[in-house]
């Protein structure tokens, strides 16, 4: 059978924290005083002696306002839809080292492998290519109509590529050395 007075007990735990508590503001409110009799009789042996920190409930505002949170660099990559510029970019650096095997595949090769990165990066396959394949795939969306933004994560461009900007993908992709 256990102690009342056992050390895990949770009665004994909160009667002991109360009685510290006491002790705390007791000590708290004799070392006040001391202060308030060194102001008014000009004593000074009190001098280098520490404050007392406030009693456990109570709790202090800090006197400084917090910084203002500055924007990542990520995010401020999002910010709006991709410029035609951004999109030549993000295009010239997914297709480097493919070459489309028929003439008039290149868009349909750049949507498929915009899709592959996108798809490996939900699967957790990492590709240096990746913020290219978001930025293509942001800029074709929105070319489509609809918007895109910092809440879209690889899965969402992805499926939102998939429904509505149509293509086939291709089965087979060769890629030249870089």
């Amino acid at each position: 059978m256990a102690s009342s007075k056992s050390p895990m007990d949770p009665h004994y735990l909160e009667s002991r924290l109360r009685h510290l508590e006491a002790i705390h503001q007791a000590l708290g409110d004799e070392i006040a005083a001391l202060r308030m009799m060194l102001k008014e009789f000009g004593l000074s042996i009190f001098i280098g002696t520490i404050d007392p920190s406030p009693p456990y409930a109570a709790t202090t505002k800090p006197e400084a306002a917090p910084e203002p949170k500055k924007k990542s660099v990520k995010a401020a990559a999002y910010e709006g839809p991709p410029s035609k510029e951004q999109f030549e970019e993000a295009r010239r650096v997914v297709m480097d080292g493919y070459t489309p095997d028929r003439p008039g595949d290149g868009d349909r090769l750049l949507k498929t492998i915009v899709y592959r990165l996108l798809d490996g990066s939900s699967k957790g396959f990492k590709s240096a290519d990746l913020p290219s394949a978001r930025t293509v795939a942001m800029y074709l969306i929105e070319q489509a109509g609809l918007r895109s933004g910092p809440g879209f994560r690889d899965g969402k461009l992805r499926s939102l590529l998939k429904k509505f900007v149509p293509f086939d993908p291709i089965d087979s992709i060769r890629r030249l050395p870089r």
